[in-house]
């Protein structure tokens, strides 16, 4: 079996590092990243570099940690555009309304390097109650709200990070549902319509 080779260590030289904690911006710092980790941040002039490394100059500009965006919708493997997450700086997404087939083959790509993209969260199809909007019936799935719980199950036995409650799930359906949810350790999102903001959070929204 051939090993793994370990890729060159990368350090960024010259940044203004704004680490995201309320500390003061570090300026002219050095970022060091081996094997895919950060190892060492500090001032340039007493932060070394380690042997071999690969020297990125990026002075005039400024690093921050990756951003997180709680509220995407991928799309389905036609339209997808994971790279673009990276562009913009975003490297953690919460996906609120897929289905489950295309987001698990999304993170196994992600995850094996075979596509570049951010680290993926998801909570599988928008789940109604009644019939699901057309334009959004690609990324929602109908229930029947007397079986909820089965289909809390369901998503939850297939990997899914949290509950998404589209706009005709109504209040009772909404109850259940998040205490089911719960008790699996998920959490419940809901677009509010057919059950307002202060039910959904008297639910367990």
């Amino acid at each position: 079996m051939t090993a793994t080779p370990v890729p060159r260590p990368l350090a960024i030289t010259g940044a203004t590092v704004i680490d995201g904690t309320g500390a003061p911006p570090l300026a002219e710092a050095t970022v060091v990243i081996e094997e895919g980790r950060l190892s060492r941040v500090g001032p340039a002039a007493t932060t070394p570099l380690p042997d071999g490394a690969e020297v990125l100059d990026a002075r005039g500009k400024f690093l921050i940690p990756g951003l997180v965006d709680m509220h995407v919708h991928i799309g389905p493997p036609q339209d997808e555009h994971l790279p673009l997450f990276l562009a913009a700086g975003v490297t953690t997404v919460m996906d609120l309304g897929g289905q489950v087939a295309d987001l698990h083959r999304y993170r196994a790509a992600i995850a094996s390097g075979t596509r570049l993209g951010p680290r993926l969260y998801f909570t599988g199809p928008l789940l109604e109650e009644g019939e699901p909007y057309p334009g959004f019936a690609h990324m929602s799935r109908r229930f029947d709200p007397a079986r909820v719980e089965e289909e809390i199950d369901r998503l939850a036995d297939a990997g899914v990070d949290g509950i998404k409650l589209y706009v005709s799930v109504r209040p009772e359906t909404a109850r259940r549902a998040a205490a089911r949810a719960h008790a699996r350790g998920l959490p419940v999102f809901m677009h509010q319509q057919a059950t307002w903001g202060a039910q959904a959070a008297e639910a367990g929204v």
